[in-house]
């Protein structure tokens, strides 16, 4: 508040300031000279939600936890999809959603990690099993592999397979541990079935990591990968 654009005093019931951040909300300040300021810290960055710092400070914009979409990956006809530069401190872990993914019969469906962005690809230090039951029976099949990450047990070509995979970094930076399911046309039988997904490799670090069959293409189907904030 002002009089002839010089500030009102608190004293005279004014706020201390002559203006404020356009667009910004106005909080109570503390101090004889501004019982008003603008929270206006991150303010300018879209997305971002109004945050109590404590008691003694003004609030401010900061990222909302949450999920980030930061890549969908349409296949077609694919040798592999690759997700690189989107491994960052920001987020905790990260989750991959797959869909409608056909397979030549017998194929599986396999995440490996990079530990240069996408250069090369770990093919050693793996710790793979997928555990898969039919929908009309309590027995269970187990494959498993130290050469990269199973997303699928051995697929047909019916339908495909549809699951979610969730993917973090060990506090410690190392490698990466995978949990998940899926759903998929188990080839040997045709019949419907669903999977528990668990890897982990702790021999290096993941900056990145691809998708792809056991052999030939990925013909068609929609990767979508979230980040969990902090």
């Amino acid at each position: 508040m002002a009089y002839n654009k010089v500030p009102l005093p608190v004293f005279q019931g004014g706020s201390g300031s002559a203006s404020f951040t356009a667009y910004a909300p106005i909080c109570g300040g503390t101090g004889t000279t501004s019982a008003w300021q603008s929270a206006s810290t991150g303010f300018s960055t879209s997305g971002y939600v109004l945050t109590s710092t404590g008691s003694s400070s003004l609030p401010t914009f900061q990222a909302s936890g949450g999920w980030d979409l930061l890549s969908t990956q349409t296949a077609s006809s694919s040798a592999s999809l690759s997700f690189n530069s989107l491994i960052v401190s920001s987020f905790v872990s990260y989750i991959l959603f797959f869909q409608a993914i056909p397979a030549t019969a017998g194929d599986t469906l396999n995440l490996t990690i990079s530990n240069d962005n996408g250069v090369t690809y770990v093919t050693t230090g793996y710790q793979s099993g997928i555990s898969s039951t039919p929908y009309d029976s309590a027995t269970i099949s187990n494959i498993n592999t130290t050469s990269t990450t199973y997303l699928s047990a051995a697929t047909s070509t019916t339908n495909g397979c549809f699951g979610v995979a969730y993917l973090s970094i060990p506090t410690n930076g190392a490698g990466f541990v995978c949990t998940g399911n899926t759903c998929f046309y188990a080839n040997a039988s045709s019949k419907i079935s669903t999977a528990n997904i668990n890897a982990e490799n702790t021999s290096t670090t993941m900056n990145a990591f691809k998708v792809s069959m056991s052999s030939g293409n990925i013909s068609s189907g929609t990767f979508s990968l979230y980040g969990v904030s902090k």
